[in-house]
């Protein structure tokens, strides 16, 4: 890429110096986008930046960047005080501003158009036409800390456009004819000091409208514009729909409840019944915790399994179902207990059967396995 304007013109004036005039400005730091040259009435210097250290008016390696600015100060034995860092033309977002009603608010809606997180600003006037300036405050305040920590002093930090406004070039700066006329120079070009908060319009100083930094002001302007809300609004709604539509799919997809209906249990399956109570008969030695009982049913296993609750209520634990081998013919319920079986235990199966069944035949059985076998 060429230099641009300014550039060309250090160059060409630093090579065709005056003599017999005594030099009181020390020196020029021009800054461009892609280097940094230093030069006085005697020397000239250029860094152009590593590709690691600026890149599009962003700085990219700060460590990088205080490396190379070190390097280039010590190698080339810079020392100066009183110099005016200049930037070029490449540094800057450029604007004419329209001779509309409210200038300050042309200039606050350019500013939030540059994309920077800082931003430094200056509006001059030349050739009758106002000229908005911004750029990255950051990229240009990292500089100029660098090299006055390398021990160079930094008096002012202005645009291009600056110099052109009074017709300035680099002799006129460098070569000043004592401290009045120095002073003088610095005075006149203060205004346009990019480091400062004040705008400059028609040649004169002009204090800069309060401004919010640009989130605030954004925030501000959501808040206040209706239109800005929209998406906020439509979002939620959204959210709100898919909430709903997921609650839609799980209800459309839950199991209906089912109609309870008893187990069908398989023949000679064990039914566990809870631990009943620990009270024990202790008559020929059966209790109600080691009686064994077979509950035989046909068509009635809804009451068979009901007479078998009936009975873990009681502390039977030992109880089995078992289908039977053939339709029964008969009406009546038999109860068949072992010959040596206890009365109490007996009371108590004769009790808890008749609550569901009626007509109940009681007998002993001799040859059976179980301590008692109810015949639904």
């Amino acid at each position: 890429m060429e230099r641009s304007i300014l550039m060309s013109k250090i160059v060409k004036k630093t090579k065709h110096k005056k003599k017999g005039i005594k030099i009181f400005s020390s020196a020029l730091v021009v800054l461009d986008s892609k280097s940094l040259v230093f030069f006085d009435h005697k020397t000239f210097f250029e860094l152009k930046f590593p590709k690691n250290t600026v890149n599009d008016l962003e700085i990219v390696g700060l460590e990088n960047l205080n490396e190379a600015l070190h390097k280039f100060i010590k190698e080339n034995k810079i020392t100066s005080n009183n110099i005016i860092m200049v930037l070029n033309s490449n540094l800057f977002f450029e604007k004419i501003l329209k001779d509309s009603g409210d200038i300050y608010k042309e200039i606050s809606n350019f500013i939030e158009l540059t994309p920077f997180e800082e931003v430094c600003s200056r509006t001059i006037q030349l050739d009758g036409e106002t000229r908005i300036l911004s750029t990255n405050k950051k990229l240009v305040t990292t500089i100029k800390d660098i090299l006055e920590k390398e021990g160079l002093d930094i008096q002012l930090v202005i645009p291009y456009l600056a110099l052109d406004k009074h017709s300035l070039n680099t002799e006129n700066i460098l070569e000043v004819n004592g401290k009045k006329d120095l002073d003088q120079l610095l005075k006149q070009l203060l205004p346009y000091n990019l480091l400062t908060e004040n705008t400059v319009l028609n040649g004169k100083p002009a204090e800069k409208p309060k401004k919010e930094p640009k989130r605030q002001l954004f925030l501000q302007e959501r808040e206040n514009n209706p239109k800005s809300k929209r998406p906020l609004v439509l979002l939620s709604i959204f959210i709100a729909l898919i909430f709903v539509l997921i609650g839609l799919v799980l209800f459309m997809n839950r199991k209906p409840p089912e109609e309870f209906t008893a187990p069908e249990i398989p023949q000679s399956m064990p039914l566990i019944a809870p631990i009943g109570s620990d009270q024990q008969e202790q008559t020929s030695g059966k209790t109600v915790e080691n009686t064994t009982i077979k509950v035989v049913y046909d068509n009635n296993l809804d009451s068979a399994v009901l007479l078998t609750k009936g009975l873990s209520s009681l502390g039977f634990n030992s109880v089995i179902l078992e289908k039977a081998g053939s339709e029964s013919n008969t009406s009546k319920t038999y109860i068949d207990f072992s010959t040596n079986y206890p009365q109490s235990l007996r009371d108590k199966l004769i009790g808890e059967t008749n609550k569901i069944f009626v007509d109940t035949v009681v007998q002993d059985s001799e040859v059976s396995d179980y301590d008692v076998v109810i015949t639904l």
